[in-house]
Parts: structure tokens; sequence; C-alpha cells
């Protein structure tokens, strides 16, 4: 039996999923397939995916219209063959020592694999790491840890037994067992276009029994200007919006509601601070300051019973800040700090 199916979605990535194609080839271990999905890609991806699949039957290659990553990411797994599913991004690229080392624990006894990672930029230059390259610290954890987790996942910067920057809990870049995923039926939220990894997790880790986590890095994520979290949107509040519905869904189907309400709390307030950095002041927004600031000041009707009772010594300093700001509608010193928080 294929040990791991490996499923890429690919969309607009002709300048890098050569790279992450190549990168799953040279795994030392070779009981895998690899699955890509291409979303509608109007540049070069299709053809550079064919043409490796044309030389590695190992490769399937999908081609659907533009539906999302959602879409293509349940595609992959509707057919995969493995034992196990891995998500990999079109942009990014792993070791070729995943598999052998975590192929101790792919067992029937974890339903889950943490893989942690380093975010690199478009010249594969490290730029910061969630895990010390030094020493391989391994971690086993529990429902306990799980139900932790979830709260975890509406704010990573959430106060608990863990650092949650450095276990990146709504990623995808994990090791996921199929039987597991298809037996409580977890899929991706289609329509959703940002966070749908984070409410795929969500329902992971409400049903899984056991994960690991290896403290060593062996998936690269790539940030660069144009990927989805810093690219301009000029419907990130409407898309932030589908992303609540989701986390509406999840919390009203949980026994105990309450307990996610102060963390969905502090997730929304995140969320119109990212409007603020991918929208209202982005460098790329074409509208006058005005305009710009009439649309946070709307925005900010929306959350205001949300903004005024979160508490920001829950966060972040760099996100305190933000927030702060927000709290008090100063949005030209919050468009000040959008774009030197752009420049690094």
């Amino acid at each position: 039996m294929t040990k791991v199916s490996f499923i890429i979605p690919a969309y607009q990535v002709e300048k890098y999923i050569g790279d992450c194609i190549k990168s799953i080839l040279n795994q030392t271990k070779d009981n895998f397939e690899i699955i890509i999905v291409d979303d509608g890609s109007v540049d070069n991806t299709l053809e550079i995916i064919r043409e490796y699949a044309d030389r590695d039957s190992r490769i399937t290659v999908i081609h659907q219209e533009n539906q999302g990553v959602a879409s293509a990411r349940n595609v992959g797994i509707d057919i995969a063959k493995g034992e196990w599913i891995c998500f990999v991004d079109g942009d990014d690229f792993i070791s070729p020592f995943l598999i052998e080392e975590y192929l101790p624990y792919l067992v029937l006894e974890n339903d889950v694999c943490f893989i942690s990672y380093l975010d690199v930029d478009e010249n594969r230059k490290e730029i910061s790491r969630n895990c010390e390259r030094e020493k391989k610290v391994i971690s086993f954890w529990d429902q306990s840890d799980f139900r932790e987790f979830q709260l975890a996942t509406f704010n990573r910067d959430f106060k608990g037994k863990y650092d949650y920057h450095k276990i990146k809990l709504a990623m995808p870049g994990k090791f996921y067992r199929r039987k597991f995923i298809l037996e409580n039926n977890i899929r991706f939220p289609l329509g959703v276009s940002t966070g749908e990894d984070a409410v795929f997790n969500l329902y992971v880790y409400r049903m899984a029994n056991r994960g690991v986590g290896l403290d060593v890095p062996l998936y690269y994520h790539r940030v660069w200007k144009h990927s989805v979290s810093h690219k301009y949107n000029s419907n990130a509040e409407y898309d932030f919006s589908k992303l609540h519905n989701e986390l509406d869904k999840f919390i009203n189907s949980d026994n105990n509601p309450q307990y996610f309400q102060k963390a969905l709390d502090e997730r929304k307030i995140w969320s119109l601070g990212f409007c603020c950095i991918l929208n209202y002041c982005h460098i790329n927004n074409p509208k006058p300051y005005q305009k710009r600031r009439q649309e946070f000041l709307a925005a900010y009707d929306k959350y205001e019973s949300v903004i005024k009772q979160v508490e920001l010594q829950n966060f972040r300093i760099k996100k305190q800040i933000l927030f702060w700001l927000m709290k008090r509608k100063q949005f030209a010193l919050i468009n000040l700090l959008c774009k030197l928080l752009d420049k690094n």
C-alpha cells in the first residue's frame, strides 16, 4: 500500500511549482504518490505539472476550473490512496528526509503528525523558524491537548501549555491518517478563501485521540509579496465574514459553545486587523485615503461590541499596538503602521 499521498493545490505558481514537486520526488523513502490539483491557473503552472507527470508515474494531475484551494484539497482527499495524507502548497517545498523522519510515527495509534517548518523568502533564504535546528524534540499529544489546540487555533497568541507560534495549528502542513479523515468526514469548507485550513484543523482536533510532533524543520513555507497572506484583497472583509460563519458552525456544534466565545472574539478583532493590512491600508489599494477610512469605520461598526471587550494582553506586542489604535479609530496611525509592517 502507498504510505503517503502528497496533495498539492496549485494556482498561478509557475515560478515555484517545479521546486515543490522536485522536493517531494527527492524523498529518501519512495512509497508515495503525488496528487496535483491545478485550480484553473492561467499561467504555465499546468504545463509544468504535466511535464513532470509525463516523466514520473507517481504523479497524478487533476485540472479544474478555479474553485479555490479548499475545493482543490478536497479533490485530492477523495482520490488519495495513501495511508497518510500530507498537504504541500504549490509555492512551498519539503526536506528530502520528511517521510524518513516521520516513518516511525506514521502508525495506527496516531491520527495526526505535526511538521515543523521554516519561513523562507523567494530565494529560499531563511526568514524565521518555529523549531530548534540543533536538537530533535518529540512531543506526544492526547485529547486534552487537542482541546486546548482548538482554542489556540482561533488565536495563536493564546497563553496555554505550549507556544503556538511554534506549533503551527492552522496550517495544513501535517500528516493526517487518511482513514481518520474519511471516517469523520472532515473536509475543507467550500467557498471559504481565507482560514479554510483553520476550520479543517478544528474538526481534526475535535476528533483526534493521539498526535505527535517533531521539533525539526522539514517543511519550508515560502513567504512572498504575492502570496495570499500578503497581497491586496479588496474583498477581505467579506472573506473573513464567511470564515466567521464557519467558525460559528463549529462552535455551535460543540457540547460547550461558551468555551469558545472569548477565543472567537479574539479571532474577530484579528480579522479586522487583517482587513486593515490586506485592504484598507494596503499599499496597492487604489482608493483615496478618505474612502479607505470610511470603509474601515463601517467595518469597525460591525465589530464594535467585540473590539471594546477584547483584552489586548492576550496578543503579542505588534498586534496589541494595532488593536489599541483600532479601538480608538486612529485610522491615520493604523495606515502608517501597516505601511511600516509591509516594509518589514
